[in-house]
């Protein structure tokens, strides 16, 4: 149901990406994120901007609805502060794997 509670009232041609999961409204932040599908498009620049809030509390948008919209499954969009952060975790564990093998590989010679 298109209302302003359930989600951010939009220009229709950014409501359609909202609508297919390839922009959102980061929950915590209100700062928009796009999909990887968007990188070369106008859109892109749309890329961590803030929504600006209704003034009247009826209008704004429930922490609910943004949540439900940013975690469905559909949505391919990454922060790239979590992808920064999964990179460095990966990066790690990587390391971390690396010295694990040294070490049995020298405890099994």
């Amino acid at each position: 149901m298109n209302h302003p509670s359930n989600g951010p009232l939009l220009r229709k041609d950014i409501h359609s990406l909202f609508d297919r999961y390839l922009l959102s409204i980061n929950p915590d932040t209100y700062a928009i994120e796009t999909a990887p599908d968007l990188s070369s498009t106008y859109y892109q620049t749309l890329q961590g901007g803030l929504i600006r809030l209704p003034q009247e509390k009826a209008y704004i948008p429930t922490q609910s609805a943004l949540k439900h919209h940013y975690t469905q499954q559909g949505c391919f969009i990454v922060s790239v502060e979590k992808l920064n952060s999964a990179v460095t975790s990966l990066s790690f564990n990587f390391h971390e794997l690396d010295r694990t093998s040294e070490t049995s590989s020298r405890v099994s010679r």
